[in-house]
């Protein structure tokens, strides 16, 4: 059984604005006054939660639509790779995407040559490319996990000055619980003659999914392969999402005397989601034998991010590999 690679056609823009909650329809309605704009656009979000999805709906959405769509990440392109990538070379990437949109994902990495040079894109609309200046039109876009940066330290005052022009908000899967019901059919609409048990739906509900709708699309995409094609049924779905148990347990109510011991199982938000997204990284690591590459792709992140995951999980360098481990 390959587990390794969920359908990413999964998370599209259908499926990350299927639902009503109040942060969907808030987004939504920022995104029709903003995508019409060439302003600067300052996302924040968590990974997993469609970022690139939603710098290429805005691009698809403004006059630049014709013009070509750059997306670029400032982790997997550390320091000066990133600054020749978009900036040197016969052929810069920003020549490319004169007249459309650039993405910077990760935007709290550029290193100060970037930032140098994007400020005077977003000012001047110019760039100095061998010596000489050319015109460059392009609209930018970037997101960061962070609300607020370290002015005077990752980021120059007046780069993020500029860089928050417009701000959204792309909510993390738990802020729209109510959505799920929503986005899981969308995700099923996908998966040829694919269906949900009421258990596992219910299963699929009391997760908290901190990889956001990412990991919603690999657990759907994972448990529909596993069915062989019979409905999706609790035992089909990914081991922690199957494992999981409301930490509210069943039940619930009481009185006022009941209080203390319903509030002693409880966790801070913060420690449940990070201890899961190690769960999550591990399991990763486990499905495709401990080959980091291959982890880094499946989860959306560069090679250097998932390391830099690992190191805050406090994961080891053998942990999760297998015999198999060409990386």
């Amino acid at each position: 059984m390959d587990t390794s690679a969920p359908d990413l056609d999964l998370l599209d823009w259908d499926t990350l604005f299927a639902g009503s909650s109040q942060p969907i329809v808030e987004l939504q309605r920022r995104l029709a006054l903003i995508a019409p704009t060439s302003a600067p656009v300052w996302m924040h979000a968590e990974v997993g939660t469609g970022r690139a999805i939603l710098a290429r709906g805005i691009h698809e959405r403004s006059p630049r639509r014709d013009g070509a769509l750059l997306s670029v990440n400032a982790v997997s392109l550390p320091g000066d790779q990133l600054e020749e990538h978009l900036f040197g070379g016969v052929e810069p990437g920003v020549r490319n995407a004169d007249g459309g949109t650039l993405f910077i994902d990760g935007v709290a990495e550029l290193a100060p040559g970037v930032q140098a040079k994007l400020l005077r894109l977003i000012e001047e609309r110019r760039v100095r490319l061998r010596g000489i200046d050319h015109p460059v039109d392009v609209r930018v876009i970037v997101a960061d996990e962070r609300r607020t940066m370290n002015v005077g330290g990752r980021l120059r005052r007046e780069l993020y000055d500029r860089l928050r022009s417009h701000e959204l908000d792309l909510p993390p899967l738990r802020e729209r619980a109510r959505d799920l019901p929503a986005i899981v059919a969308a995700m099923l609409q996908r998966l040829p003659g694919a269906s949900l048990s009421a258990a596992a739906r219910r299963c699929l509900e009391s997760y908290p999914f901190p990889g956001n709708a990412q990991e919603l699309a690999g657990a759907l995409a994972h448990a529909h392969l596993v069915a062989g094609g019979a409905a999706i049924d609790v035992e089909h779905l990914p081991a922690d999402v199957r494992e999981h148990r409301d930490p509210g347990g069943e039940g619930g109510g009481g009185g006022d005397d009941d209080g203390d011991d319903a509030l002693a199982g409880l966790e801070p938000l913060e420690e449940v989601t990070r201890r899961f997204e190690r769960e999550y990284l591990l399991r990763v690591l486990r499905a495709v034998s401990g080959n980091r590459t291959r982890a880094a792709a499946v989860l959306g992140l560069s090679r250097k991010g998932l390391w830099q995951k690992l190191k805050a999980h406090g994961v080891a360098t053998d942990e999760g590999r297998g015999d198999s481990d060409n990386d």
